[in-house]
This record gives C-alpha cells, structure tokens and sequence, in this order.
C-alpha cells in the first residue's frame, strides 16, 4: 500500500511539473511582445525582433521603382522603421534579415502572387474604402469542373453576389475576370480583394448585382498551385488549340449547380463603373 501511496504522489508531481513547463513554453515572451505594423495618423511604424540579426532592411510596394528599401535601426532586440504614411492602397512588404527575406510575423495579413507570400499593408482612404468588407457579402467557392480540351478536372473561383441563394428567377449578369502573369484562379480574390470590391460597389448601388467567373489562365494546371496537383504539359501552338474562345454554355452549368435553370445574361463590366457591353452569348476560353 505504501509503495502505491509513493507512486500515486510521484505521478502527481511529475503531472504538475509537466504542466508548469507548458504554461512557462505558453507564457514564454509575454513582455516582449511586438507588434507591427502600427498604423498612427502620419506614419506606419514596422516592428521586427531579431535578437542576433546584424541589418534588416524593410522593403515595400510603396516607393516608386520596385521597392522602397528602409534600413531599419535596432533598440534592444527589436528592429524599428518608421514611413511617412502612404496614399490610401494596399502594399506589400518584408523584412531582408541579414540577406534573406522574411515576412513579417506580427502581420496575419498576407498576399500571394505565384509562389510569393508578402505581407499586407492596407491604408485607409476613399481609394481603399472599397476593399474593406462591406455590410453585405457574396459567397466565393471554388468550383471543379471537367474541361474537355485538356482532359483534366480544373478549378474555378466564382462570386455570388449577396441574395442570390434566395432570387432563384433572377436574371443576372456574368463578369468573367482573368488573372495576370503568375496568377490563378486564386488572385482575383486574394490580391485584388475582388470579392470585397463587388460587395461595396453593389451596396453602394454603383454595379449592378452580378455573378464573377475566375477560371485559371494557366491550361496545364489543374488548380492554383498551392495544391500540389501535377501540371500537364500544353502546347499551346497545337492547332486543336485554334478558335480558343466560343460560345459555351455548359460552364454555367458547372459553376452554379446549385441553380436548376441558370438565366444569365453574360456581359463584361470593368470596376470603373462604365456601362457594360451585354451579349446574348457567353465567350468562355475553351481550353478553361
């Protein structure tokens, strides 16, 4: 009985000291903690701790050229950088720690562009107001769907704009919006926060209420390529590649499935609140 005793006093011990360690590992820092960036009314302040580091530089999307480069001085064990405040936009950033680029790791804010994570910086204005959230949102899904050029299930990204669940009759007009260089389905709406852009611009009453295609561009890739899924070789000098854009119904039909009878009136609308061009067909890239 005493050697249970003992053991049952030894096990509880070891419990409690195993359960300090955690709390130390959690709490580890707590008065160190750093934040960045820090958004003032003249100025954004950038914040980096890097006890051993001998230069960090702050490197932004903000200077004219290809990045404005701050070198950033150190107090204690954080590295501080102070920029006037920028015109009202979203920028990107990072911090080049002794020679190696790294993002900022106070930020939660970050973009993609191909195969680059950079941190976000967004500054408030009248041109920025429209990438903040609005009062009422679209739903953004990504949509899988067999392209029959290619012979490959692909991805799409595709908007619904706020209220479209509930307006099963509805008529609504399609935007189909391509990506850039290095870009994917995924690009629109991570970079170019097109989803937050049409819910504003909607609410504000200046576009009308619209369904937005993203297809990916890129005709060897199955989807963005953060899923890791392999690439197909295209030869896009092939002639079964001609006539790439015709009119194509069946896409609609993919991308909504949810809707029984999609009534779609296609047109493209640029973000400048032009009037759009309608056309009774929808021109969709046949190799998406």
């Amino acid at each position: 009985m005493k050697k249970i005793f003992l053991l049952t006093v030894g096990l509880m011990v070891l419990t409690a000291g195993v359960g300090a360690q955690e709390l130390n590992n959690f709490s580890f820092g707590r008065g160190q903690r750093v934040q960045s960036p820090v958004i003032g009314t003249d100025s954004v302040t950038f914040n980096f701790s890097a006890a051993n580091a001998t230069a960090v530089t702050l490197s932004g999307s903000w200077a004219e050229g290809r990045g404005g480069a701050v070198q950033m001085t150190k107090n204690g064990n954080v590295w501080t950088a102070k920029i006037p405040m920028p015109e009202p936009e979203i920028y990107t950033y990072s911090f080049i720690v002794d020679g190696i680029s790294l993002n900022d790791p106070q930020n939660v804010m970050v973009q993609r562009d191909g195969s680059r994570y950079l941190s976000m910086l967004l500054i408030d204005g009248e041109r920025s107001a429209n990438y903040k959230e609005a009062p009422q949102r679209g739903t953004v899904s990504h949509v899988w769907y067999d392209s029959g050029i290619l012979g490959i299930n692909r991805r799409m990204t595709v908007y619904l704009p706020y209220g479209y669940e509930d307006n099963p009759d509805k008529r609504y007009p399609v935007l189909y919006l391509l990506h850039g260089a290095g870009g994917d389905e995924e690009a629109w709406i991570s970079m170019g926060r097109a989803a937050q852009i049409m819910d504003n611009l909607i609410c504000k009453g200046e576009a009308v209420p619209m369904i937005v295609v993203i297809p990916n561009g890129n005709p060897g890739q199955q989807a963005a390529q953060t899923l890791g899924l392999p690439v197909k070789t295209f030869e896009r000098n092939d002639p079964a590649s001609a006539n790439g854009y015709v009119r194509n119904r069946a896409l609609h039909r993919q991308a909504l499935p949810h809707r029984r009878q999609a009534r779609l009136t296609g047109h493209r609308r640029s973000f400048d609140g032009r009037r759009p061009h309608h056309h009774r067909g929808h021109h969709v890239p046949r190799h998406l």
